[in-house]
């Protein structure tokens, strides 16, 4: 049996931070978002321009958000599965699951959030994950994802790519029960 190229999750979060104590991590964190700083600060004045009117005009509208808003398409757009063989009830199949997920609520949401995010930032973040605790197929779970406010990801510095990545940072709340599971 060949052996698999590790999975992109396994190669941040079991790789680079093997070994590392508590002090180290943070170390490692503080100095990327040093790094990247400027970038945050810029992210801020964006979602400041798109959220906060201008008082200081005749009119107390937002003119970065009302030109946001105009150009959000919330259309999705359904995929066309054609089957290379001939055989067409497996690829009516794979295109009705398809339908079926993009279909969801959640989609939608999600579709609708990114599409800001990439007018107000220049790009959207997406976390995509399986959940094992999803039990939607005979697989023992689900695909999921997840959009990340871009001021919430602080990237290794100095590399471009997520896929030549040792390590990024994604910054999220959570409980304390939920680190001791």
């Amino acid at each position: 049996m060949a052996k698999s190229k590790p999975k992109l999750i396994n190669k941040i979060y079991n790789g680079i931070f093997d070994g590392m104590d508590v002090n180290q991590a943070e170390e490692l964190y503080q100095r990327a978002k040093g790094k990247y700083q400027d970038k945050l600060d810029e992210f801020d004045r964006l979602d400041k321009l798109y959220n906060e009117p201008d008082t200081n005009g005749p009119y107390d509208k937002n003119i970065v958000f009302e030109l946001i808003e105009s150009e959000i398409d919330n259309n999705i757009y359904y995929p066309k599965v054609r089957s290379n063989n001939g055989r067409t009830e497996p690829a009516a199949e794979l295109e009705n699951i398809l339908k079926f997920e993009l279909y969801d609520p959640k989609y939608r949401e999600y579709n609708d959030l990114q599409e800001r995010n990439t007018y107000i930032f220049g790009g959207a973040v997406t976390l995509v994950y399986w959940d094992p605790l999803s039990r939607n197929s005979a697989a023992g779970g689900k695909l999921k994802f997840k959009a990340i406010d871009p001021r919430n990801y602080i990237p290794q510095p100095g590399v471009n790519k997520v896929e030549d990545m040792d390590y990024m940072f994604i910054i999220e709340s959570t409980t304390k029960m939920s680190l001791a599971n």
